[in-house]
């Protein structure tokens, strides 16, 4: 039985029949809703998908590391040009120079190859700390 909204609306209908009406026009609604949205995912198909986006969260977080450089340090113009320098690079957190054992500390998520490759473009003789 379908009515419209102008006899919905005119005093020839009773309130019960009009939200009679508009309840199946709602339950019509919500059916066609539910037939455009894809599959419901079931509960466990719904836990196993976050906990695999949460594993690809943790994997993109690289841990922070210490990186130590033997680099030939003369003078506070050196320590300022190697910490100036490294700082900016992306991933870098921390430099510490060490003028008397001639070694630069690097604390970040940066990679290794990248920071002694910077730390070669500053001071050619630069190489890793060996124990």
């Amino acid at each position: 039985m379908a009515i419209s909204l102008d006899e919905l609306f005119s005093d020839k209908y009773s309130t019960a029949v009009v939200a009679t009406a508009v309840a199946a026009a709602a339950e019509a609604a919500a059916a066609a809703a539910a037939e455009e949205t894809p599959e419901a995912v079931s509960p466990p198909e719904a836990q196993k998908e976050v906990k695999e986006a949460a594993k690809e969260e943790v994997k993109e977080e690289p841990k922070e590391e210490v990186i130590e450089l033997k680099v030939p340090i003369c003078c506070e113009g050196c320590v300022e040009k190697m910490e100036k320098k490294l700082i900016l690079m992306e991933g870098v957190v921390g430099v510490d120079c060490d003028v008397e054992k001639q070694k630069v500390t690097v604390r970040g998520t940066a990679k290794l190859e990248v920071v002694l490759k910077k730390a070669r473009k500053i001071q050619r003789r630069s190489e890793l700390w060996k124990d």
